[in-house]
């Protein structure tokens, strides 16, 4: 069983209730972080995702990561033992220290022999751990995903496939590039200024939805420029530069955006439901492409599977919710509570003054809603 979370946090809640089932009937469970959160060799230091597993990954090739090389030394039933009695992310660093060991390989070798695995959405979707997180993932025709929240999916997977390249992150490539002395690199990224400018103006002033003017345009600049950048660039995506201070490593970001610009474009020419628009509310112009119906590529993911179970698919009337998600309805089976069958009766009540939304969340807006449910729940009588 794959269980999918939307958040972290959300992650050790159903480690409770696994802990709970294991009570009854032992089987064995496993839960996995993004490294971003896990890795103990550049705890000190802030890595994005991406960076990071470039890091990982040069560090595993010249062995230079004794965390990840103890790991070898223990067997499974040491693994287990480790991870026995995990509650959360907190106890899990706090092993992984006392043993120096990485807590990401252990979580992913623990994997191998799980009946049921815990990640966020974003985990499994990002760094497609159908490959090298378990062998149970490896068959997924063997496997059961159940998604939490699973009204948050499309809005997930469209935040996922959203990306913004901002026209100073090209300066910045061209200056990379300079100062990594990637001197040719840098000659042709100079050149991507006229067709990035040129692709705005199409898509802001022309039309948003005529694909044949931005292939018009990528023709005249050339594919074939267009190949030998990305060749180019490519190179970047697995090599770390190491500055002459020989401190800290260097990822090389900007010309990884670069990359993935050019995959976008080309992507966007050749799917449908990928979008292009010019937004200018940072006062200063960026392209921006987003899928407006990413229905595909979950039924993609979701048909390897022997089935899925979607929780909290609260959108409205099932008709709805096959026809968002392009689900079949014969095969699916849908589930509902009413809540006037329910023991007790709830009282509801919204309060519209202030939000939830993660980025927003901070220790002044955790004290602003106890407050209001403070001063709720002494209105109410009980």
């Amino acid at each position: 069983i794959l269980y999918l979370c939307r958040t972290k946090r959300e992650i050790e809640h159903v480690i409770t209730e696994a802990k709970k089932i294991q009570e009854k009937k032992y089987f064995p469970f496993s839960f996995l972080f993004s490294k971003s959160d896990l890795c103990l060799f550049y705890q000190t230091q802030y890595f994005d995702n991406l960076s990071l597993n470039i890091l990982c990954k040069c560090l595993s090739l010249t062995n230079q990561c004794y965390y990840r090389s103890n790991c070898y030394y223990f067997d499974q039933q040491i693994i287990s033992k480790i991870l026995y009695n995990l509650d959360n992310i907190e106890s899990l660093m706090l092993q992984a220290k006392i043993y120096r060991v990485c807590p990401y390989e252990l979580l992913k070798r623990f994997s191998l022999s799980s009946r049921l695995c815990i990640m966020t959405y974003n985990n499994f979707l990002q760094e497609q751990f159908f490959s090298n997180v378990s062998l149970t993932l490896q068959n997924p025709s063997k496997t059961i995903v159940i998604l939490d929240e699973a009204h948050n999916l499309l809005d997930i997977l469209s935040e996922l496939y959203t990306f913004k390249i901002k026209e100073n992150e090209i300066e910045y490539s061209v200056s990379e590039a300079q100062r990594l002395g990637l001197l040719k690199l840098a000659e042709k990224l100079s050149s991507f200024y006229p067709l990035f400018n040129k692709i705005c103006f199409i898509i802001d002033k022309i039309s948003a939805h005529e694909k044949s003017l931005i292939k018009s345009e990528l023709t005249n600049f050339g594919f074939d420029k267009l190949n030998e950048m990305q060749s180019l660039l490519s190179t970047c995506l697995n090599t770390v530069f190491v500055p002459s201070n020989g401190r800290y490593p260097y990822v090389a970001r900007n010309l990884i955006k670069i990359y993935l610009f050019l995959n976008y474009m080309l992507l966007f020419l050749s799917c449908p439901n990928i979008l292009l628009y010019v937004d200018n509310s940072d006062k200063e112009k960026a392209l921006v492409f987003i899928n407006v119906d990413p229905s595909e590529e979950l039924n993609s993911l979701l048909n390897k599977f022997w089935s899925f179970i979607m929780m909290s698919a609260t959108i409205g009337s099932p008709k709805i919710y096959y026809t968002i998600l392009k689900l079949d309805p014969i095969k699916t089976k849908y589930y509902s509570i009413n809540s006037k069958n329910l023991p007790k009766k709830i009282q509801v009540i919204i309060d519209t003054g202030l939000t939830t939304k993660y980025k927003k969340r901070t220790s002044e807006l955790f004290k602003k809603i106890a407050g209001r449910i403070y001063t709720i729940s002494s209105t109410l009588s009980v």
